[in-house]
């Protein structure tokens, strides 16, 4: 066999290709970072765990204080017409007033979806009452010496949501695994911190947009947790958002729950925002921090609180246009809602089968999502753009 010969000139495309060495960076960067905050919050407060499969809760509220007319009613009319099911609300001998014309009026009978009432009691001319005018309850009256009034009890409301397992496996032959000369370092420890963030980010994803399903399944069950979409009221923006809108939502939002509120948005609602609320809107700082996560910004809410503004990134590829992530935000009432583990976070080893010259390695997490009092939260969706 004839001898290769280089002659002359040497250059680093005359020897032999193996024998020219790569250079190589050790550290390999990844594309994305982990943006799991929502999860990282529910995981350092209070929890309760999971006992099942399936879990529940009771909401509770107040009496209701206000309801509607339904129908016109002439301002001799004595029996007026409210919200199907509303005139429960109210007992004989409580004072009411309409929002709409002030008149005020004490009740002297109730039915489910009507009232009987005294008009003008405090002496004025009764007005014709409108249909849709708001019925504030004020408060109850009594005789002297009277039997005690009708017991008033708001029910209780049951809610439910079920566990889902998250698994997050990986793969390597032992021919790989035992190859020593991978660009990064063994590529197993590379995986498995990839994985760890998939894993994290699957929880993350079902947490906002998971769907509650049970399915008994051809061998064995199969069931998923709903996440807040599938819960809280959405309050739709279909053209441009406003300033005045955005103070709207705030408003609505913040008008149930505590005072434990953080607005998750993509970017996109985030530009918005921030674009016409510069003088509400405050750039966090480095100790900023909500939980042990950094936050975006800070806004005033309408009630004067500061609200925690944490900015989605990745929703940016789930699209733009409307009724897609891109265009959501969600304020959350941290202290209604729970994350219940059923199994904790494990990185379970030996997962091949036993004949199978491999290495098999997963995360598996079992976990359900409790959001009580569900109207303390919303979702703002279809903001495409600003006004």
């Amino acid at each position: 066999m004839a001898v290769t010969v280089n002659s002359g000139l040497v250059a680093t495309d005359d020897p032999l290709a193996a024998s020219l060495g790569i250079d190589m960076r050790e550290k390999i960067t990844n594309l994305d970072t982990d943006n799991t905050q929502f999860s990282t919050m529910l995981m350092r407060l209070p929890s309760e765990r999971a006992k099942s499969f399936k879990v529940e809760w009771m909401d509770d509220q107040l009496l209701p204080k206000y309801s509607a007319v339904t129908a016109s009613a002439a301002s001799d009319a004595t029996n007026l017409a409210v919200t199907a099911n509303e005139g429960s609300y109210f007992k004989a001998g409580d004072i009411i007033r309409d929002a709409d014309t002030a008149e005020p009026m004490r009740i002297t009978g109730v039915a489910a979806s009507s009232i009987t009432v005294v008009r003008a009691i405090d002496g004025s001319t009764a007005v014709a009452v409108g249909a849709t005018d708001k019925l504030i309850h004020i408060g109850g009256t009594n005789e002297e010496g009277a039997e005690a009034p009708t017991a008033l009890i708001a029910e209780r409301t049951a809610n439910y949501n079920y566990t889902q397992i998250v698994r997050s496996p990986y793969r390597f032959t032992e021919t790989a695994l035992a190859t020593s000369t991978w660009y990064g370092g063994p590529q197993d420890a590379i995986e498995r911190r990839k994985k760890a963030i998939e894993h994290k980010w699957e929880i993350e994803n079902s947490l906002f947009f998971g769907a509650r399903s049970y399915s008994a399944g051809s061998s064995a069950p199969r069931h998923s947790s709903g996440g807040l979409l599938q819960f809280a009221t959405s309050e739709s923006d279909l053209d441009t958002l406003t300033k005045t809108e955005i103070q709207d939502f705030l408003r609505h939002g913040l008008e149930y729950g505590s005072t434990k509120k953080v607005f998750f948005c993509a970017p996109l609602v985030a530009q918005v925002i921030s674009s016409f609320l510069s003088d509400n809107w405050v750039h966090a700082t480095p100790s900023d921090k909500v939980w042990g996560v950094q936050v975006s910004g800070l806004i005033s809410g309408v009630s004067g609180q500061r609200i925690p503004i944490v900015v989605k990134s990745e929703w940016k590829r789930y699209g733009e246009s409307a009724g897609q992530y891109g265009t959501y935000g969600v304020l959350v009432d941290m202290e209604n809602v729970q994350f219940a583990p059923l199994r904790d976070t494990r990185l379970l080893g030996d997962r091949q089968a036993p004949s199978a010259d491999e290495k098999m390695a997963e995360y598996l997490t079992e976990f359900s999502l409790k959001v009580q009092n569900a109207q303390s939260f919303r979702w703002l969706v279809d903001v495409t753009g600003g006004a």
